[in-house]
């Protein structure tokens, strides 16, 4: 059976890059140096930027620029060692840091601090900036440029300093409260489950208790076209400058690691070099840094929406409005809900805080936009769009979304419309981060990747040496368990769910061992032998303890976190029919 899954995977030519390194640059050029706004000096958004990116202190921005302590360096490099084993231009990989001993850290540390004092990155050796990139196939036809994602592999050195100084701006800047309360992507302690937990609550709430009014929520699924090759480094320039650390050390490490890229293809047959070029503008795939930088930058276009909306007089109307009981408030929520969204706020002020309006959930280059309508426009919109999508035409956009485009274009972004949906929050997918409303059709689809995920895994399996195929199998159910499982720890999961996805990954069980057909069909080995033959714990109690685990997670956040109100029911969605406050 390995060898047949073998023989399968050698076949597929998919995995074969089927384009030139030509190719490749020719696509990396039309995304890096053809910003939009071409011909202007400065983006749209440079006028509002001072207003809406804190200005740091001398005394921050002489701390990104502090010597490099030892036990700081140790830290960055334990980091690094836990990532992959691509090789860099030099053939390093990271996993050297795992020989790391003190001696060997006092010295390596005392000799970045000497070439770094007073120097930029830019003047040190130029092949240091030499990166190898490499093209990652996702999905549709393999000759065509635009289905891969072009990840660039940086020098080890390079590297490491960038993610050095990328942590110290990181923890500043977080410190600071310069992110948005509802941003998950690219932060510490905080991701995917986390915004799919809050989604959920909100779905929940407004789905269970205001059903019947008037009053209804739109939620827009927004994802950026490239969004790290794509980005305007007029942007980022400008942010910086705001933030005041141009001229530091941090910011000219980060900008060098960027703009002083040397980008090379290689053909993936005979391992020839292509040309050598460099970009304008953009962030390298696969660089440490880049999802820092694309944050800091998008979180001051999410400013500048977030100006627009209170220019246009949607401050009230927009999203959804949060109050918050005190800690001592238990009473049945089924029993006080009903008044309260009746449209007017709880009456004992004493009692209760005003969070803020969501408006907007984000993760990664994801934006899920929350926007509040009458049963009767949300109808009319959504049977439009229907329609619109039906001729293949661009989607109908709501008043945040036309603000949000607004904000995208003056920042010298774009939207890939193709990726957008709206409909009523009440039966939206949380397709955006891979899990889906319903629990039926995340079933199914949970199904659906589980298996086209076996069937690649058996043939890349079969391929690796010095393992027995008991391992191979036991490797398989844990990546296969992790499918069945993902988002699941962040809501509810009833009993039907559980035992339709235990059926599916019995079967997997079964297939993976081997077992005749008969055996299969007449179950002659139990649930709980497959379990232990393969060394898994039983789906449902695997379950429990991951939303266990969860659970602490967000209750160790602060109190004002707004994950953590969501969770432990203070966290009161409230529509308004009317303007004020």
């Amino acid at each position: 059976m390995w060898r047949v899954f073998r023989e399968f995977d050698l076949a597929k030519v998919d995995r074969v890059c089927a384009i030139t390194p030509k190719q490749a640059m020719d696509k990396y050029h039309e995304v890096g140096n053809s910003p939009m706004h071409a011909d202007l000096e400065q983006l749209p958004i440079a006028e509002h930027l001072p207003e809406l990116v804190p200005k740091l202190t001398p005394e921050e921005i002489a701390s990104l620029d502090e010597e490099i302590k030892q036990d700081e360096f140790e830290q960055v490099a334990r980091a690094l060692r836990r990532g992959g084993k691509a090789r860099d231009v030099f053939g390093l990989q990271a996993g050297i840091f795992k020989f790391l001993d003190d001696s060997s850290a006092t010295l390596l540390t005392q000799v970045l601090n000497k070439e770094l004092k007073n120097r930029k990155l830019s003047e040190l050796r130029a092949d240091l900036h030499l990166c190898k990139d490499v093209p990652l196939y996702k999905k549709g036809d393999p000759k065509d440029p635009d289905n891969y994602r072009y990840l660039v592999i940086s020098p080890l050195l390079l590297k490491f300093c960038t993610k050095l100084y990328s942590d110290r701006l990181y923890s500043l800047l977080e410190s600071k409260g310069y992110f948005c309360p509802t941003q998950y992507g690219f932060r510490s302690a905080r991701g995917t489950l986390e915004s799919i937990m809050v989604f959920n609550r909100i779905r929940e709430d407004l789905g269970h208790y205001s059903h019947h009014r008037s009053s209804k929520v739109l939620s827009t699924l927004v994802d950026l076209r490239k969004a790290f090759p794509s980005l305007n480094w007029r942007l980022v320039t400008g942010v910086m400058t705001c933030l005041g650390i141009e001229e530091s050390t941090c910011w000219q490490i980060i900008n060098s690691s960027h703009r002083h890229a040397v980008h090379q293809f290689h053909d993936q047959e005979t391992g020839i070099p292509g040309d050598s070029f460099t970009l304008t503008h953009g962030t390298k795939e696969g660089c440490v840094s880049s999802p820092l930088v694309f944050l800091i930058s998008y979180t001051a276009v999410l400013r500048y929406y977030r100006k627009l909306l209170q220019g246009n007089g949607a401050e009230e109307l927009k999203g959804v409005r949060l109050y918050s009981r005190e800690s001592t408030w238990h009473m049945p929520r089924v029993d006080k809900l009903h008044e309260i969204f009746a449209g007017s706020p709880p009456e004992d002020e004493d009692e209760t805080t005003e969070i803020d309006h969501i408006r907007d959930l984000l993760f990664a280059d994801d934006t899920t936009l929350l926007e509040h309508m009458t049963t009767e426009e949300l109808t009319e919109f959504v049977r439009l769009n229907a329609a619109l999508v039906a001729e293949d035409l661009a989607p109908e956009e709501s008043d945040a979304m036309k603000l949000l485009t607004k904000a995208l274009h003056a920042a010298g972004c774009s939207e890939n419309e193709t990726k957008r949906y709206s409909n009523d929050i009440t039966k939206i997918a949380v397709r955006n981060l891979g899990a889906w409303t319903d629990p039926v059709e995340d079933v199914r689809q949970k199904r659906r990747k589980a298996w086209t995920a076996y069937n690649k895994l058996r043939g890349k399996m079969s391929g690796v040496s010095n393992l027995h195929n008991e391992r191979r199998g036991s490797l398989i159910v844990i990546m296969i368990r992790s499918i069945f499982l993902y988002g699941l720890a962040a809501r509810y999961v009833g009993p039907e769910e559980i035992r339709a996805l235990e059926r599916e990954e019995l079967i997997m069980m079964q297939r993976i061992q081997d077992l005749p057909w008969w055996e299969r069909i007449l179950q002659k080995k139990s649930a709980s032998e497959l379990r232990r033959t393969l060394k898994v714990p039983p789906l449902a109690a695997h379950l429990k303890y991951l939303q266990m685990r969860f659970l602490g997670h967000v209750l160790r956040s602060d109190s004002d976190d707004i994950t953590r109100r969501a969770l432990v029911g203070q966290f009161l969605p409230i529509l308004h029919n009317r303007t004020g406050p």
